[in-house]
């Protein structure tokens, strides 16, 4: 291989590496987003069942 080629070769691999960065960095930021959705139906779902031990209760009375 000549030196350009493999200096073309090089900057593929770097510029699919930067992709490959990007791509990560998305999956990280919508496994986060997800996580903070997952909490927030789970503290919705505990509110709830609190709400609904709390009925009945009064029923039982």
């Amino acid at each position: 291989m000549t030196n350009e080629e493999l200096e073309a070769q090089v900057e593929a691999l770097e510029a699919e590496l930067e992709e490959l960065r990007d791509n990560y960095a998305d999956l990280v930021k919508e496994r986060d987003e997800l996580q903070a959705a997952n909490t927030r139906f789970e503290e919705k779902v505990d509110t709830a069942r609190a709400e609904i031990e709390e009925t009945l209760r009064g029923l039982n009375r």
